[in-house]
């Protein structure tokens, strides 16, 4: 027995939805809708499942995720290691954070990408394929039902005239060969495919690559200025350092000219003084910076008892309080600084001279607490 190719054609979208409801209720599955705009509800109407497209893209986004770590590993590890600011990339698992973001990105890129693919071919929207539309009318203001029946189709048009379609066409087919079928990707759509596969290489030696065949940015990445001491032909004396010029200081910098020796520090306890006014904001910053650079070996109380201490790394750490350090003043305590004294390392190159005199006041303000 041949098939029929049915088509209901309705003017409104009420109506046709009405006219689906009618046709699912006498039994009848219908093969496809065709409509010039999305319409809420439809799908539950026909009886569609839920698109699956959703597990797709899970399955893409972990395939996204392994080969970004293939990729970072081959990349970084294997292929071409990177020494970056001296810290050699040994493994993958020691790298891994850093390499989070390129794996996010490209879990993301697979999943949106490759899902975007998936919905246009399985909608027939690929290179090379023609309209499906049987009716150009649909795309303008008309809404249509299509049937593939076997059988006596007597009742199923009258079912769709009843229900307020305004053309019902009946047409006989020997198959279901078009929209019904499984897509086949056309021949324009092999070529390019095969065009753009074409454009890529691969190296057949097993030879590790010693070059990269590629630099991004090759004048970030090749310095255009002489290493750090190097030689130099043009410079003095031939080398690429050179001497600050006389009576220069850097921006930024405060000099401090009493020597470091025991004069110089007697000099200070004595008569040097706090160029800043102690406020609630300086301490509240002098206590910050403490926090960072002093609390491990001073204690948070200033009282010598830090986390180092307390674990025997250092010893003999004083306490601030007047019994145990009579003889401290601001004066001192920044003199001790900046240069530094018995154990004590000097902090003039992580503090500048203001955080210095700040935190001279935290220290003074905790001497007073204590006893």
């Amino acid at each position: 027995m041949s098939k029929k190719l049915i088509h209901g054609l309705f003017d409104d979208d009420d109506i046709l939805m009405d006219g689906v409801k009618a046709v699912r209720q006498k039994g009848y599955e219908i093969d496809e809708v065709y409509t010039p705009f999305p319409i809420h509800g439809l799908d539950k109407a026909m009886g569609l499942k839920p698109t699956r497209i959703a597990y797709a893209s899970f399955a893409y986004g972990v395939f996204g995720l392994l080969f970004a770590s293939w990729l970072t590993w081959y990349m970084m590890i294997s292929d071409w290691p990177q020494n970056i600011g001296g810290k050699p990339n040994q493994t993958w698992l020691q790298n891994m954070l850093a390499f989070t973001p390129i794996m996010f990105e490209l879990t993301v890129f697979m999943a949106a990408h490759l899902m975007v693919w998936t919905y246009f071919f399985k909608n027939k929207l690929y290179p090379g394929q023609k309209a499906g539309n049987p009716d150009p009318r649909t795309t303008d203001d008309m809404f249509m039902m299509e049937f593939i029946f076997e059988g006596d189709s007597t009742e199923l048009e009258s079912i769709l005239k009843e229900s307020g379609a305004v053309e019902v066409n009946v047409k006989e087919i020997k198959d279901t060969t078009g929209n019904q079928l499984w897509f086949k990707i056309p021949k324009t759509a092999v070529v390019l495919i095969f065009a753009l596969s074409s454009l890529t290489s691969c190296s057949s030696s097993d030879e590790p690559q010693r070059e990269p065949n590629t630099v991004y940015m090759p004048d970030m990445y090749y310095s255009v200025a002489y290493e750090p001491y190097s030689a130099d032909p043009n410079g003095v004396d031939g080398m690429e350092a050179r001497i600050p010029a006389d009576n220069t200081i850097k921006r930024g910098y405060v000099p401090y000219e009493i020597p470091d020796t025991n004069e110089g520090y007697q000099e200070a306890l004595d008569s040097l003084k706090s160029p800043i006014a102690t406020t609630d904001e300086t301490l509240k910053k002098g206590e910050y910076l403490y926090n960072i650079y002093c609390i491990s070996c001073h204690g948070i109380n200033g009282d010598g008892q830090g986390k180092l201490v307390q674990n025997e790394k250092y010893l003999g750490v004083p306490s601030y309080a007047p019994s145990r350090l009579p003889n401290i003043t601001e004066g001192s305590i920044f003199h001790v600084e900046t240069y530094g004294k018995n154990m004590m390392g000097s902090h003039a190159s992580q503090l500048t001279s203001q955080e210095r005199w700040k935190v001279a006041q935290h220290v003074l303000k905790l001497r007073s607490q204590l006893k």
